[in-house]
């Protein structure tokens, strides 16, 4: 029975990201001096590079061409001795991810 609650438990947490790739949209006028990727979602601009962005649980990889947004998916629950613990957006991603947990039994 451990053995399949590590299985589950490790399935889910690689699944728990999910990865889109889109070019960063347009820079409003008054940021056009800043370098690096327009996110919408803190209407600024991240360097180029690696980014974890304050208070969103969410990572994005801002390159001159495409940006890379990396965030928690949902997997559904269909296991009665398994819950899904809530995330901490005060933590970096993917530490702020909501994770399963599972009772064992015996």
């Amino acid at each position: 029975m451990f053995s399949k609650i590590f299985i589950i438990t490790l399935i889910v947490g690689i699944a728990r990201e999910a990865t889109a790739i889109g070019q960063a949209p347009p820079k409003p006028a008054a940021l056009a001096h800043k370098k690096g990727c327009y996110i919408k979602e803190i209407n600024d601009v991240i360097p180029y590079g690696r980014s974890n962005i304050a208070g969103h649980c969410m990572e994005v990889v801002c390159k001159e061409e495409r940006t890379f947004y990396s965030a928690c998916s949902t997997q559904p629950n269909t296991d009665p001795n398994c819950k899904l613990l809530a995330g901490d957006s005060s933590k970096p991603f993917p530490e702020c991810c909501p994770k399963t947990w599972c009772k064992t039994q015996g």
